[in-house]
């Protein structure tokens, strides 16, 4: 039975994502607006945390609590892409052993915000914040929602990827079919091979 306050809020949907957003409109949504944090000392060190956190979700195709869950010791910079291990799924129960954030291309300047962000955290906890906090900080900062994020994400993925078994793996997928949606198909990329 939902709370009374949830009976006439509509559930969203994949449908609901809307177009697909390129890294560069992501990067823009997540550095054009920030929280009016009222601590002047802290202020730029929450601003780099938010931006992190919703480059994150992005990233990594993430939910809110799998991005909040992160530890600074499972962060590895290496030359051309920071790896994140043992990266722990929320619904499946099961590890991501290694998920790439490239540090070069079109998603070298959301990594950067990640990047910035990491030497600052003190101890091991990335996130010290509960997931209706990271609702929330989404929400104001972008007007979107964290799960619009993982679907975006997924979205660019796919264009790169292009097979949803594979990407289903890497995702720790239980059903594949989740990311259908996703496959870029135009019948221009296949005449040459329609007509042989």
């Amino acid at each position: 039975m939902p709370l009374e306050w949830l009976k006439e809020i509509k559930r969203r949907t994949l449908k609901d994502k809307g177009r697909r957003r390129e890294p560069e409109e992501i990067y823009q949504m997540i550095t054009s607006k920030n929280w009016p944090y009222k601590t002047k000392t802290k202020q730029e060190f929450y601003h780099t945390r938010d931006r992190a956190l919703l480059a994150l979700l992005y990233l990594c195709c993430g939910r809110a609590g799998e991005v909040i869950n992160l530890r600074k010791n499972q962060f590895e910079d290496t030359q051309n892409f920071i790896i994140i291990h043992n990266y722990q799924v929320e619904k499946t129960k099961l590890f991501r052993e290694t998920w790439l954030i490239p540090k070069k291309g079109r998603l070298a300047s959301l990594t950067e915000l990640v990047t910035n962000y990491l030497p600052k955290v003190k101890g091991d906890k990335l996130f010290n914040i509960s997931r209706q906090r990271a609702h929330a900080i989404c929400k104001h900062i972008t007007g979107m929602w964290p799960h619009w994020f993982r679907a975006q994400g997924e979205a660019y993925y796919m264009q790169i990827i292009k097979d949803p078994f594979k990407f289903a793996v890497a995702l720790k997928l239980v059903d594949p079919q989740t990311l259908m949606e996703y496959i870029p198909f135009e019948w221009k990329d296949y005449t040459e091979q329609l007509l042989r």
